[in-house]
């Protein structure tokens, strides 16, 4: 990999992982994008994606995203419990011109429940497979795919229900960024053959969790960002 002088190593994401995958501790991170929003108009603008310790030892993941007309706020609040990963809470904001979207999720593990602004029936923890958020899972994710583990499948809090995020690897590609030239994993949401929305991430393989794009389309619809500045 080769890298601009003067940049910082550092990187992210959380989750559960089998005794094979690439364990690396967490570390604070921050990291610049530039994002592309195609809304039927293409519009610019910058992202960031940090991790942050708290004081209480629990971490924080936080992707923020904004151009114009259109902004998303992403993030989870999660503790580590012998290097796995249990999220606490997950915030989710979305506003495109007039109309806003907003999620909460909040994880009990004392008792096994999950409260979802999505339905007023809490939803219960699986048994016996780690549960995550949107966020969260990108950890495992990293980890299971650098092991090269299968299937990279996840249990995901997605609206009122619990889904199986399914992931399949397409293979090693080299990305040339304004922040350097990364060696990459591109991982790519398997859906099923009639999704008609499709998400892809580039896996930085020498920097612990770093997402050094992420390209998502849906209907006609483009969102983007890539990396371009470390912290």
């Amino acid at each position: 990999m080769q890298r601009k002088p003067g940049l910082l190593l550092l990187l992210l994401t959380a989750l559960t992982l089998p005794l094979t995958s690439h364990s690396e501790p967490l570390q604070p991170f921050r990291a610049e994008y530039k994002a592309l929003f195609d809304l039927g108009l293409a519009i610019d603008g910058e992202a960031t994606r940090s991790l942050e310790q708290n004081a209480d030892g629990s971490w924080r993941l936080r992707l923020h995203a904004e151009a114009m007309i259109a902004m998303i706020d992403e993030s989870s609040h999660f503790r580590l419990e012998q290097e796995q990963v249990q999220p606490l809470l997950y915030r989710y904001q979305r506003k495109v011109l007039r109309k806003k979207r907003t999620r909460q999720i909040e994880f009990d593990w004392d008792t096994g429940l999950i409260r979802t602004d999505a339905t007023a029936t809490p939803l219960s923890l699986p048994a016996n497979v780690p549960a995550y958020d949107k966020v969260s899972h990108h950890i495992p994710l990293w980890r299971d795919a650098m092991a090269g583990n299968a299937p990279l499948e996840y249990r995901v809090v997605d609206g009122d229900h619990l889904e199986t995020y399914r992931y399949r690897i397409i293979g090693e590609q080299q990305l040339s960024t304004p922040a350097g030239s990364f060696d990459t994993l591109l991982v790519e949401r398997d859906r099923g053959p009639d999704a008609s929305r499709q998400t892809r991430i580039w896996l930085a393989k020498e920097v612990p969790y770093l997402v050094v794009k992420l390209e998502q389309v849906e209907e006609g619809k483009h969102y983007e960002i890539q990396l371009s500045k470390l912290h």
